[in-house]
This record gives structure tokens, C-alpha cells and sequence, in this order.
């Protein structure tokens, strides 16, 4: 019998040692991620482009390592791309495309828009889009870029190359997108409730199931899908 009982005390006596090892290597990796995360935030401040790019694909591997903090990380890449974009108070939707300057924008901003199109969507908190409200993209060059389930209302894409680039679900309320090139973009189930199409290229674009769409003064043609 009392062989017996010391023989169950000790595996009461490894299975609590067990979880306390557990416990501390959770802890230890949680404050790993922690340090990961302050650092790679600090980054983006940096001067130098390689260390922000540093810092970009960082937070992308502690998003990858760490599902539980992706909300934080998109957050955080979406006001960096709102930051080095530059952001608008008021959507001008009466400005033409006409003087638009054409911007190629830097590495460090397309490698957040890349890390952030290839998260999880199951590890976004609820209703969690890229927030690009209100965001100067005018005159970029973002072909084939995958901004699908963007919140791009309010945004300035005058004259920008959205060629091939997926828009769908995107939130495109009040965007001012005159003169932007869309030939073959990905415009299924987006919200274009406001936006300004005038002068907008949807040669070839899909937009199946587009709501709230006014293609008045675009350029459409009988291979732009989802036009009546």
C-alpha cells in the first residue's frame, strides 16, 4: 500500500512539475514576443530604410509565431502605411486627376501592404480591416497589389495604377479614384458608395456585385464584367 501511494505521489509530483516547466517556457516566450514586438515597433521610427524594412517583416514573423497578437500588428502597419502615405482630412471628391504627380512608393510601405495581405483572416479581431481611411495613394504605382477587404473610404487614388490589383470587399465609400487606372482589377462585392470613377479605367475589371457603383464618366468596355 504504501508503495502504491508514493508511487502516485510521484506522478502527482511530475505531472505539477510538468505544467510548471510548461508554464515558464509559455511565459519566457510570451515576453520573447513582447520584446520581439517593442523592438520591431521601434524599427518603423528608424531613419533608414533597411532598418524599417527590418522592422516590417519583424512584426510579420511575430504575427506568423504569434496569431494573438495580429490585431495589434495590423493596426500598427496600417498607420505606418497611413503615415508614410500621407493622410487627408476631407475626401475632396470634386479634385480632378488632371495634376496629379505620379509617386512610386517606397519599399518599406509595399512591404507592409504585402505583410499585412498575407495574415490570417480568422486571427483579425471582429470586423478588423486594414484601415487606410482617408490616405494619400494618388498617383502610386500599386499594380497587382492585394488590398482586398481594405477600408479605403475617404482615400485619394487620383490617378493611381490599379492595374490587376484586388479590390474586392474593399470599402471604397467617398474614395476619390478619378483617372485611376483599374483595368483588370478585382472590384467583386466592394462599397463604392460616393466614390469618384470619373476618368477611371475598368477596362477588363470585375465588378460583380459592386454596390452603390456610379460609373458615370468611367471608361468601361464590353469586357468590364458586372455591367448592365
Amino acid at each position: 500500500m504504501t508503495a502504491v501511494i508514493a508511487a502516485l505521489g510521484a506522478l502527482v509530483f511530475n505531472a505539477l512539475s510538468a505544467a510548471s516547466t510548461s508554464r515558464q517556457i509559455e511565459v519566457t516566450r510570451q515576453g520573447q514576443v513582447t520584446e520581439q514586438f517593442s523592438n520591431a515597433v521601434e524599427q518603423l521610427g528608424d531613419g533608414g530604410i533597411d532598418v524599417r524594412l527590418g522592422g516590417v517583416y519583424a512584426l510579420g514573423r511575430v504575427m506568423h509565431d504569434s496569431p494573438a497578437d495580429q490585431a495589434s500588428i495590423v493596426d500598427v502597419l496600417s498607420a505606418f502605411v497611413r503615415n508614410k502615405a500621407g493622410a487627408i482630412r476631407q475626401p475632396d471628391l470634386g479634385a480632378s486627376s488632371a495634376r496629379v504627380a505620379r509617386r512610386q512608393p517606397g519599399t518599406d510601405l509595399l512591404a507592409a501592404l504585402s505583410v499585412l495581405a498575407r495574415r490570417s483572416p480568422k486571427h483579425d479581431a471582429p470586423g478588423q480591416r486594414i484601415d487606410l481611411r482617408r490616405t494619400n495613394l494618388s498617383g502610386f504605382d500599386l499594380p497587382e497589389m492585394d488590398l482586398h477587404d481594405a477600408d479605403l473610404s475617404g482615400s485619394d487614388l487620383r490617378g493611381a495604377i490599379l492595374v490587376g490589383t484586388d479590390l474586392s470587399g474593399a470599402q471604397l465609400d467617398f474614395a476619390n479614384l478619378a483617372g485611376a487606372d483599374m483595368t483588370l482589377a478585382d472590384l467583386r462585392g466592394a462599397m463604392m458608395w460616393g466614390a469618384n470613377l470619373k476618368k477611371a479605367n475598368l477596362d477588363g475589371a470585375d465588378l460583380e456585385n459592386a454596390r452603390a457603383l456610379n460609373l458615370t464618366g468611367a471608361h468601361v468596355t464590353e469586357d468590364t464584367i458586372g455591367v448592365r
